[in-house]
């Protein structure tokens, strides 16, 4: 009498974010399971279409993001080559260009993430040693850590494999 319960119960265990199109079907005609099953999936379609929103979302405002910040870039660069300038309102400027310089990254992590999950980028996955990723990625953040008065220091480590997509993991880490 569970069966069809327990066939409901796994096909519905098997979708997950990346496979909200799938519906669950069953062959049981029980007026009780069929409610269950239409019930299941217009959840499961709704909540796909919020996923979707919330895609076109994110990828929308990162679009819109970049031109006002371009702009502000632009004007605070040019602003930067003014010999009139203080010193603090050089030190105010080369601050708010490194904000800006922080938020464009920020910007195009969102719209990189955004075209991740529409499906747009595939993982590669493979070997590679994650020494030599730390020790470029602690290189190239050091001038910012040295800005900001922090001490960055990459203390004895194995060169471990790891198996993975190495940008996204570069990502992860710079992050």
């Amino acid at each position: 009498a569970l069966r069809p319960f327990d066939e409901l119960a796994r096909a519905a265990g098997e979708i997950g974010s990346n496979s909200l199109s799938r519906r669950v079907e069953s062959a049981h005609g029980e007026l009780e399971v069929q409610r269950l099953v239409t019930a299941f999936n217009e959840m499961v379609a709704r909540l796909n279409q919020s996923f979707e929103q919330m895609r076109r979302f994110n990828a929308d405002v990162a679009h819109e993001l970049r031109t006002p910040l371009t702009i502000l870039r632009g004007n605070t660069e040019t602003s930067l080559e003014s010999a009139s300038l203080t010193e603090d309102e050089r030190e105010v400027l080369t601050s708010n260009l490194e904000e800006l310089d922080r938020l464009a990254a920020l910007i195009s992590q969102m719209l990189l993430l955004s075209e991740a999950e529409a499906g747009r980028h595939v993982l590669v996955k493979k070997p590679f040693g994650i020494q030599s990723v730390l020790m470029d990625l602690v290189e190239q953040i050091e001038p910012l850590a040295l800005s900001q008065k922090l001490d960055i220091a990459l203390l004895d480590l194995p060169d471990a494999v790891v198996c993975g997509d190495e940008l996204w993991i570069r990502r992860a880490l710079i992050n």
